[in-house]
């Protein structure tokens, strides 16, 4: 590892040229390198100009370092204003406006952490995260788990953060939770020394977008975490049928529906219920089948069968689908016919046919056969009387 140079101008080149590596050819960013050039310059004048004097010294480490942080943060908003606007305007989605702002939140951090690698504050030296997630459950309740989805309302979230390497600091630490630039909240938290885990919430009515929840020392930056609010999803159903068309008392309806979350994008692991009941005039008469299902975006196949009651009357029945996600529902059908129990069963497999006698049935008479009341008749005409 390079070894970092304690006199001001390794320092301020050190810092002139992380600065550097930020810049993305828009004349502001060019503005602000010229800006920290004559920085650099004017800082270089003064070490010397102090030499044997620590006290003037360290004043004049300390302002064009302020400054550079200074410049550091500007560039920083500038980016996350220009990626906001984008966002709001719809021309992110919500997965790569979360990589890209992760990645400047990444760049930022790691300037932080290297500004501060040579003088870290009381508080922060050794200062470790072990987790930190939002959730929607209290503490007060058992199986504490990271939000799936955060949906758009009124609701209160919990934000859990476990820590070690503490050192309590009066007044040091703060918690803020915000959205873009808007700070929604923000206290003085203090931590126990050593490990330990910290919880607060939030109550509001949040909008759809992405929030974050930090844990800051100073301008430190010691833990973070992101989570995006959604509007609740409405599934829609494309086609439901079943098959047969016509199936007899006892015989089974095969259902099967499409659907999808329009609007959905880079849906992951949506927890969707399923459910499908045979119906007459409002009144179930099979069913209910529930699924417990998660889904992703894109269109999506279900399939239920479903035995006909043997006793059930002949006419026409529905098989009635009803799913539910985010809160809400959406709901089809479709018709069938059960026939009437009177017809054999051979109908199913289309053997039977109504214009003809069951293979059963003896006729009264067969070729070849007389019967006694004609006999005298034909022998009166052969013999006469």
């Amino acid at each position: 590892m390079k070894k970092r140079d304690s006199g001001l101008p390794g320092k301020i080149a050190e810092g002139y040229g992380e600065f550097r590596r930020w810049r993305v050819g828009r004349v502001p960013v060019v503005l602000l390198v010229a800006g920290a050039a004559v920085l650099a310059v004017a800082a270089v004048a003064l070490y010397f100009t102090t030499a044997g004097h620590p006290s003037q010294a360290a004043r004049g480490i300390e302002e064009p370092e302020a400054a550079i942080r200074g410049k550091y943060l500007d560039e920083y908003r500038l980016r996350v204003g220009e990626l906001e606007r984008r966002w709001d305007r719809r021309e992110l989605t919500a997965a790569d406006y979360e990589q890209q702002r992760r990645a400047l939140d990444a760049q930022y951090g790691r300037y932080l952490e290297e500004g501060a690698a040579a003088s870290q504050p009381s508080g922060a030296q050794g200062f470790e995260v072990n987790g930190v997630f939002v959730s929607s459950r209290s503490p007060s309740l058992p199986g504490v788990t990271p939000a799936n989805r955060v949906l758009s309302g009124s609701r209160t979230l919990y934000v859990y953060l476990s820590y070690r390497g503490a050192d309590p600091v009066e007044g040091g630490y703060r918690l803020r939770w915000l959205t873009g630039e808007q700070v929604l909240r923000e206290i003085p938290v203090r931590l126990r020394a050593g490990s330990g885990e910290l919880v607060d919430s939030l109550q509001r009515v949040f909008a759809p977008g992405p929030y974050d929840v930090q844990l800051v020392l100073g301008e430190r930056l010691l833990a973070s975490t992101r989570f995006l609010v959604d509007e609740p999803l409405t599934p829609r159903i494309h086609a439901v049928t079943a098959s047969p068309a016509e199936v007899v008392p006892g015989g089974i309806v095969s259902v099967t529906l499409e659907y999808s979350f329009p609007g959905a994008d880079a849906l992951q692991a949506l927890p969707v219920q399923e459910q499908c009941v045979i119906e007459r005039n409002g009144r179930t008469v099979a069913g209910p089948i529930v699924r417990e299902v998660q889904r992703d975006d894109g269109l999506h196949t279900a399939s239920f069968r479903i035995v006909i009651p043997p006793a059930l009357p002949g006419g026409e029945y529905e098989a009635s689908i009803v799913l539910g996600a985010d809160g809400r529902q959406a709901s089809a059908a479709t018709a069938f016919t059960v026939l009437s129990a009177a017809v054999p069963r051979s109908v199913e497999q289309g053997s039977w046919q109504p214009d003809r006698q069951p293979a059963t049935s003896r006729p009264e008479t067969e070729r070849g056969d007389v019967r006694l009341e004609d006999l005298g008749k034909l022998l009166e005409r052969v013999y006469g009387k």
